[in-house]
């Protein structure tokens, strides 16, 4: 993360707003800010962490943050951060508060926006979450990136378990726990095992013998299949002949029969023909011709009755039209007056508007004495309040001028602060050098209860073993001799003549040595030994005990003396800060003094915020009465130019007026003068309408009865042709029932009324002749390829029998053929899918053990553990290239087996020792070097080609070499593309900075933010 501006307004004690370009300072490399103690400088650290986070290290949600974060005098408090993250993109957050104008100390919630650089503009982001785009938790960025005061030791002093953590974080060390991934994969391939094995089983009964055996079982159902298929074609083509000749005589049979019946339906197919000739004839001759009747004789009557019809709308038309011209008459007399009362409705609308006029002017006049009244009572409000703040102005410089020094009051608080820290760390450390020594007290007790001499313990241990193990190198040789003799014992009971002695081998035994039973004495030798040993595992248990308690004993001492140095420390420190103390006015010892200021202080605030508070509500109420008065004045000249401008107007009306007198009309309202037009106006306008209609009737009217006339005069010629043109198609029909002998038209309509349909009836005779005809023939052919042949039906059955029995034999065969080579083809398949399931089994038994030698390696995060120690010992390698230098070849830094850093001395023969015990100063130097390895790491995770580091230390536990040797560290970083910036208080410091901020707290206007430039 590389910082590009800063922006701040209303934030501790920068009550303007100031704002930092981080350009030029980040160009440098390496840049500070320097300031008076409590002149803001930390408040910069602290402003864009809470930007970009929200958490600040002072305070907590819990503590009403927003109120206590924003500046007593601000309404408002701002923070704008530009920067560039890892990846070089460009991101801008902002946070905004806002004061509360109705409750002082509320705060409302922050409008937070995140805007990335896109296209060359600013595009708001859904999410404001920067720890996405940075890459660090709050937690780990104000480790690595913006350490804030008091703080710098965190890293060096977390625990292992907590630096474990953060360096899993910070380097995405997650990404090597595969622990779930590979349990995952593991029951997969062990499931897909359980499933392979479990599909083998289906395949038990699939061998090559059993396949190979069916193939034997095959060739010779094919065998008897062919054998079987010669018999049944023989039979077959045998019965065939049969069939055909049975079919044959069965056919003739059928079509004598079928020929019978046609002969039964020929006399009425015959005079059906007759009488379909018969139709044809008439209806070619009279079809046309009395179509062409019908419609004559239809339409002439259709004619007849529209005439009717027509004649009685003419007559209808020819009396509107009479009724019209009558009314036309009437109007034209009353529309000889419509010019005049056209005038005099004019003059009616001028009586209105004039009448309106006046009503107008009387109430403005009303208003304009109204509105005079008014100004003369806002005037003398704007007055009084113009006296009350010049007033309340006076009391506010007055407070100011009786303000106690808040800056001063600020570091004094501070001073005050940090001297009950001291205080409060010496007590504790006081108490537990107490603790230590009462501890110290009781184990030394112990000690001397149990009869151990702390230093020649050891000594007195060994010879209380060597005693004891004396003694029973004594008593074992005793108990081995005893053993002899109880078995010289056993030999000489069991020897007998003629046996061999197991000793020498003879067989005659002439003396036999009488031996004494020694089974009491080695009962009691084993039970002395047995004391011994116990004696000698009782010695170790004490000894082990005694280690314990002078390692202990070690330990207590170790601690009071660490605890004795501890307070001399702290007993300096509080010297060095009761040596700080410079602040006239004020003694060191006396708080009294200084709480009462603080106190009057408070009080002062508030005094100076009620004043600005009601100095704001006279200003509101002042512009507000002001704003009234102007409003009002306006409105006094408005209703002015108003009234003289109606007036003017009502003259016009009045000169307008000259058929009509105003006076008869000056006692109406408005309203009823508005009346009586409308009246007049309805009238007027009703005449000229009845009159337009009127002449619009007339006009539309006379076409339409000369059309009437037109149409009916068409009507009545139609007849006349109809009447002519069917008398004539009555003549030619007479014609024509004397060409065909008919009597009369009734007879010819009788016969083509059956309405026959021609083209079936004849389809079916001529197929009714087809088949007679056919079928004739066809007997005729059958009768003479037969001559006389006849089948045997008992015979045919006999044959037809037979040859069912041979086809279900044949299939019978056949279906076995089939059965075994679909068997065969199945079970080859199935050996091969045996065979390839056996292949893939082995392949996920072997998948299988690699995965669970994997689950093994990555349980419990085993893995991740790992590469974090890898990691952590490579920072403290990259650290020790530093902290060696920076200590003048004096220390390092390294790892014990618990991960936990640990110091080697090499002033005294590189023994270690714990890094609590490091000074100040050192610990400032160790603190350094960890975290500028970090950042270096975190870089190179990151990609990034820069990395911004920022140190909120005041150096003061430096002296002047290492200081110098610091410095020139954080230069030569310089080379190495990074980027530190140190905050302090140690103006002496700027000399050895190119680029500087100097920060400036100013009594009225806050901190103020300058660029220094060497």
């Amino acid at each position: 993360m590389i910082p590009i501006s800063l922006t701040i307004e209303g934030l501790y004690s920068y009550q303007t707003r100031q704002t930092i370009d981080f350009t030029d300072l980040t160009e440098a490399g390496l840049f500070g800010i320097f300031g008076a103690v409590g002149s803001g400088k930390s408040s910069i650290l602290e402003a864009i962490t809470f930007a970009l986070y929200g958490e600040t290290e002072r305070m907590n949600s819990r503590d009403n943050r927003n109120y206590n974060m924003m500046n007593l005098r601000a309404t408002r408090s701002y923070i704008e951060f530009e920067f560039f993250n890892y990846e070089h993109k460009k991101y801008r957050i902002t946070r905004a508060y806002r004061r509360n104008s109705k409750n002082y100390e509320e705060v409302k919630p922050a409008d937070i926006v995140l805007y990335a650089w896109e296209q060359e503009q600013w595009v708001p982001q859904e999410s404001a979450s920067v720890t996405e785009i940075i890459g660090l938790s709050y937690q780990n960025f104000k480790r690595t990136i913006i350490i804030p005061q008091g703080q710098f030791k965190e890293f060096l002093e977390l625990g292992a378990t907590d630096r474990t953590k953060m360096l899993k974080e910070i380097f995405n060390l997650q990404r090597f726990d595969l622990q779930a991934k590979t349990a995952g994969l593991f029951a997969e391939t062990r499931s897909l095992l359980d499933q392979q094995e479990g599909q083998l089983l289906g395949f038990e009964q699939i061998t090559a013998e059993g396949i190979a055996l069916k193939q034997e079982q095959l060739q010779e159902a094919e065998h008897i299949f062919r054998k079987k298929e010669t018999n049944y074609k023989a039979a077959s083509d045998e019965l065939q002949q049969l069939k055909h000749l049975k079919a044959d005589i069965d056919l003739l049979a059928q079509k004598q029969q079928a020929f019978g019946q046609l002969q039964a339906q020929k006399p009425a197919k015959d005079a059906q023909a007759a009488e379909l000739a018969l139709f044809e004839k008439l209806q070619g001759a009279f079809s046309t011709l009395l179509f062409h009747t019908g419609q004559t004789q239809t339409e002439l009557q259709q004619r007849e009755q529209q005439s009717i019809q027509e004649r009685t709308r003419l007559v209808q038309l020819k009396e509107e039209g009479t009724l019209i011209r009558e009314k036309l008459e009437v109007l034209q007399a009353a529309m000889a007056t419509l010019p005049r009362k056209r005038i005099e409705e004019m003059e009616l609308s001028f009586i209105g508007q004039l009448l309106r006029l006046n009503q107008e002017i009387a109430g403005i006049k009303e208003r304009q004495v109204k509105g005079t009244a008014f100004v003369r009572a806002a005037e003398e409000k704007v007055n009084e309040l113009k006296a009350k703040q010049e007033q309340q102005q006076a009391e506010l410089v007055r407070l100011k001028a009786a303000r106690p020094d808040a800056g001063l009051l600020l570091e004094l608080e501070k001073w005050w602060g940090q001297k009950e820290s001291l205080d409060k760390r010496l007590a504790e450390e006081a108490g537990k050098f107490s603790t230590l020594n009462e501890t110290l007290q009781q184990q030394e007790q112990v000690l001397k209860a149990e009869g151990i001499n702390r230093d020649s313990y050891a000594a007195d241990f060994e010879q209380n073993v060597r005693e004891t193990e004396d003694k029973l190198a004594a008593l074992r040789q005793q108990e081995s001799q005893l053993k002899v003799q109880a078995q010289l014992a056993q030999y000489a009971h069991t020897l007998q003549d003629g046996a061999p002695c197991p000793l020498c081998g003879a067989l005659e035994h002439p003396e036999i040595k009488a031996i004494a039973d020694v089974s009491k004495e080695l009962q009691q030798l084993s039970s002395e030994i047995e004391q011994q040993n116990n004696a000698l595992k009782q010695i170790a248990a004490r000894r082990s005990k005694a280690e314990q308690l002078l390692l202990l004993l070690h330990t207590t001492e170790q601690q009071k003396h660490a605890a004795v140095i501890i307070m001399a420390q702290q007993k300096t420190a509080i010297q060095a800060h009761q040596d700080t103390f410079c602040w006239p006015g004020f003694t060191a010892n006396d708080r009294q003094a200084f709480e009462q200021q603080k106190h009057k202080l408070e009080i002062t605030e508030k005094q100076l915020l009620a004043v600005d508070a009601t100095l704001g509500d006279i200003a509101t109420a002042l512009s507000k009465e002001s704003d009234n008065l102007e409003k009002a004045k306006n409105k006094l000249e408005t209703l002015g130019l108003d009234c003289a401008r109606n007036e003017a107007l009502a003259e016009q009306h009045q000169h307008n007026i000259k058929h009509l007198d105003f006076e008869t009309y000056r006692n109406y309202t408005v309203d009823a003068a508005t009346a009586l037009l409308g009246v007049l106006k309805a009238q007027n306008d009703q005449l000229e309408a009845d009159y337009e209609e009127g002449n619009k009737a007339l006009n539309a009217i006379n076409p339409v009865i000369a059309a009437q006339e037109s149409k009916l005069s068409g009507i009545d010629t139609r007849i006349a042709e109809l009447t002519i043109l069917l008398e004539t198609q009555l003549s030619q029909a007479d014609q024509l029932l004397q060409l065909h002998q008919m009597e009369h038209m009734e007879q010819v309509k009788e016969v083509l009324c059956k309405r026959l349909e021609v083209t079936v009836i004849r389809n079916a005779l001529e197929t009714f002749r087809v088949q007679y005809e056919t079928l004739q023939i066809g007997i005729a052919e059958l009768a003479g390829k037969l001559n006389g042949k006849t089948v045997d039906p008992v015979q045919f059955n006999l044959q037809a029998q037979a040859l069912e029995q041979l086809q279900s034999e044949l299939k019978d065969c056949g279906e076995q053929v089939a059965q075994l080579k679909g068997t065969i083809s199945r079970e080859s398949v199935e050996l091969e899918k045996k065979n390839e399931l056996i292949a893939q089994m082995n392949k996920t038994r072997n998948r299988a053990g690699q995965l669970n030698v994997m689950k093994k390696l990555f349980d419990r995060a085993g893995f991740v553990e790992y590469v974090s120690s890898i990691y952590l010992r490579q920072l403290c390698e990259m650290a020790n290239v530093r902290f060696h230098r920076l200590t003048r070849n004096q220390l390092s830094l390294r790892l014990n087996d618990n991960n936990d850093f640990e110091l080697i001395d090499y002033l005294n023969d590189g023994r270690r020792r714990s890094v609590k015990t490091l000074s100040g100063g050192q610990a400032f130097q160790a603190s350094l070097s960890l975290a500028l390895a970090l950042a270096e790491s975190v870089q190179t995770n990151a990609k990034a080609d820069k990395n911004f580091f920022f140190i909120d230390e005041g150096f003061g536990t430096q002296d002047a070499a290492s200081v110098h040797i610091v410095f020139e560290t954080l230069k030569h970083l310089q080379k190495e593309n990074r980027i530190v910036g140190i905050i302090s208080h140690v103006d002496e410091l700027k000399d050895k900075i190119p680029v500087s901020l100097s920060v400036v707290k100013d009594e009225e206007q806050g901190s103020r933010i300058e660029k220094n430039l060497s």
